[in-house]
């Protein structure tokens, strides 16, 4: 983001524009997910994009509160993560009610394809047991993009849920899925944590010097 935005030097103050870059993410996202009473197709469109990148587009990095020295540093750590992994249940389910009526479909197999990673050229050969993918952010992945271990218990509960919800006959019970995770409370969790993050990014374009 610096190497794109390069800081500007004014009156002796720094003046940086990622904030501004990061707000209007913000308000896209907003545009986007939360005028999306259901889950139309312009959202499904969203939500393909959103899945690949959340939460790059928002911040660059996670620290601590006090740590966090400009805009592109956020305190949100727990939020965040938490949301990545709602976003990423939604594509899931995105991804099952699109293939509904396909004649043998395997729910499993897309489970497996959403949230474990292929076998990388520089992973050692597979394990029975596959990594799980992270998220788009050095703090919720690793070079090769897997999940960090201080997370795996998190996901890993979360697939156990879902896979609560496929029946032995390789159907989905699509509204037990849909009871525990609800696009209502997606929209309501999206709009939580946009306004935490809005407040962290008015916060730091407060103290900058103002531009006449």
């Amino acid at each position: 983001m610096t190497a794109i935005f390069p800081p500007i030097e004014h009156e002796s103050q720094i003046w940086r524009v990622d904030g501004i870059i990061y707000k209007s993410n913000c308000a896209r996202l907003a545009l986007e997910i939360l005028t999306r009473i259901t889950m139309t197709e312009d959202a499904e469109e969203s939500l393909y994009a959103l899945e690949g990148q959340f939460p790059m587009p928002f911040l660059s990095a996670l620290a601590n509160e006090n740590m966090a020295k400009n805009a592109g540093i956020s305190g949100l750590r727990r939020e965040t993560f938490d949301l990545a992994l709602q976003v990423r249940t939604q594509f899931l389910k995105m991804r099952l009610l699109y293939d509904k009526g396909v004649t043998d479909l395997d729910p499993n197999l897309l489970l497996q394809d959403v949230f474990y990673n292929a076998n990388l050229d520089s992973q050692a050969p597979a394990s029975p047991t596959p990594t799980l993918r992270g998220f788009s952010l050095p703090s919720f992945q690793d070079v090769d993009g897997n999940l960090p271990e201080q997370y795996t218990k998190d996901v890993n509960d979360r697939i156990r849920e879902i896979t609560a919800c496929f029946q032995a006959d390789g159907q989905v019970d699509f509204d037990a899925l849909d009871e525990r995770y609800s696009w209502e409370d997606f929209i309501f969790s999206v709009a939580k944590w946009l306004r935490s993050r809005n407040e962290e990014l008015n916060s730091h374009l407060d103290q900058q010097p103002r531009v006449e």
